[in-house]
């Protein structure tokens, strides 16, 4: 898939663990009080690409360059400028000599939709993810499911934790991932094909891309609720997820503790981590299937 399509497809993304949603950037991409220098250009197209430079902020580690941002949305660097300087002109955005980052409001806007599904879900996953980070000192990951990636909502780590590379906000390939596995193997089949059907693209040396083995992997999720990543994402890195599963049976989220491949009993922990997603799930009642993948 191309970036370019990626950034344009969506309608909403996270941000340090928040959703925000493009309509609440409009205004920033014709401030009041300012004659508008994209009369070229029809409301509607100025705001996607606004939408899409914001997001272009979740492929970052939180600040970029006008090139960087530009090129993660897919527009011209002349474009890019001039949209961020409106979005500077609204408070959202901001620079440091050459990087872009994003600014409070923002995050108090995201933090609004935490108080919905999203934010019920973290609340109640939260004390097994503490549980599990006390037994293990290591990653412990929530995440959600769209489209074909993951996107992290919530980790807990510590000074002694394997260094990983996830963070609040950033999205991988569900097909590497342990937690992408979780979740898609209950998220149907049609699903599963239009991945595939994406192509297995490789994240590390040591990821699946051979699509019969894939899906016997997927195979194995559905039986035993338990999904591994062994350095298929960051080489020396290895996890094990399990779904949250929503009172339909459908996917709403997964967890997964991350360590490193040589220290970490995958075996041991796959009871815990799945007996941990369960009462999750039991714990979040049914309007957390609105969260629901596929």
């Amino acid at each position: 898939m191309e970036k370019q399509t990626v950034a344009k497809r969506r309608t909403s993304f996270y941000f340090e663990g928040m959703l925000v949603s493009p309509s609440v950037i409009s205004q920033a991409a014709t401030p009041a009080g300012r004659p508008s220098d994209v009369s070229r250009e029809s409301p509607t197209s100025s705001v996607d690409k606004a939408v899409s430079l914001l997001i272009a902020f979740s492929h970052t580690s939180g600040g970029a360059t006008l090139t960087e941002l530009a090129r993660e949305a897919g527009v011209s660097k002349s474009t890019a400028h001039r949209l961020l300087g409106m979005l500077r002109s609204a408070g959202l955005v901001d620079r440091d000599e050459m990087d872009w980052y994003l600014r409070s409001p923002v995050l108090r806007l995201g933090a609004l939709a935490l108080r919905g599904e999203a934010g019920i879900l973290r609340e109640v996953a939260l004390p097994y993810m503490t549980e599990l980070y006390e037994e293990t000192h290591e990653n412990v990951h929530l995440a959600l499911l769209e489209g074909d990636e993951v996107v992290y909502l919530e980790k807990l780590y510590g000074h002694r934790s394997t260094p990983a590379p996830s963070r609040v906000g950033h999205r991988v390939p569900c097909h590497t991932s342990g937690l992408g596995k979780a979740m898609l193997a209950f998220s149907g089949e049609p699903a599963v094909r239009r991945v595939v059907a994406d192509g297995l693209r490789p994240a590390s040396a040591r990821s699946v891309t051979v699509p019969g083995v894939f899906l016997r992997q997927l195979e194995a999720v559905r039986t035993d609720r338990v999904a591994y990543d062994r350095e298929e994402t960051w080489l020396g890195l290895t996890c094990v997820a399990a779904p949250i599963l929503g009172p339909s049976g459908r996917p709403v989220a997964a967890i997964s503790v991350a360590g490193c491949s040589r220290t970490m009993n995958l075996d041991a922990l796959a009871p815990k981590v799945r007996a941990a997603a369960t009462q999750i799930g039991r714990k979040t009642g049914p309007d957390v299937d609105l969260l629901a993948a596929g």
